[in-house]
């Protein structure tokens, strides 16, 4: 097979895997349709390009849905946490509490609800120049 030909097939697969039809193809390039689906069923090369191409297609169709979605979750991400810093700044202490409950959860600091009271018993404790001992 000529390269011209190898050429010619390169771009009629692009053709097709952008979304033209068998005859708009065929029309672009005056080739036949049946020369187009010939290859298909007997040119392992064009079929071998044909997958490829669409495999291609089909992986940057995902890379780009799973780029959108990770923006979107760094975007909602942002709102959360702005959410969750206005309520630890909140003049209601159970608000504050529970954000505050919610920060060691999610920073992986306390894994249950004991191992958050205890968390925030030290902070308190802290805070106000007591230190927990061993016996609490």
């Amino acid at each position: 097979m000529s390269d011209l030909r190898v050429i010619d097939k390169a771009r009629v697969v692009a053709a097709l895997v952008s979304g033209a039809s068998v005859p708009e193809v065929a029309r672009e390039f005056e080739i036949s349709p049946s020369t187009i689906r010939r290859w298909s069923v007997e040119d392992e090369g064009f079929q071998e390009m044909l997958e490829n191409a669409e495999q291609g297609a089909i992986t940057a169709i995902l890379e780009d849905a799973i780029q959108n979605v990770r923006f979107k979750i760094k975007e909602l991400g942002t709102k959360a946490l702005s959410v969750l810093t206005s309520a630890l700044e909140s003049d209601d202490e159970r608000t504050r509490l529970a954000a505050a409950k919610e920060v060691f959860k999610l920073a992986g600091i306390a894994t249950t609800e004991k191992h958050v009271q205890l968390g925030l018993e030290s902070v308190i404790g802290e805070a106000d120049g007591n230190s927990p001992t061993a016996g609490d």
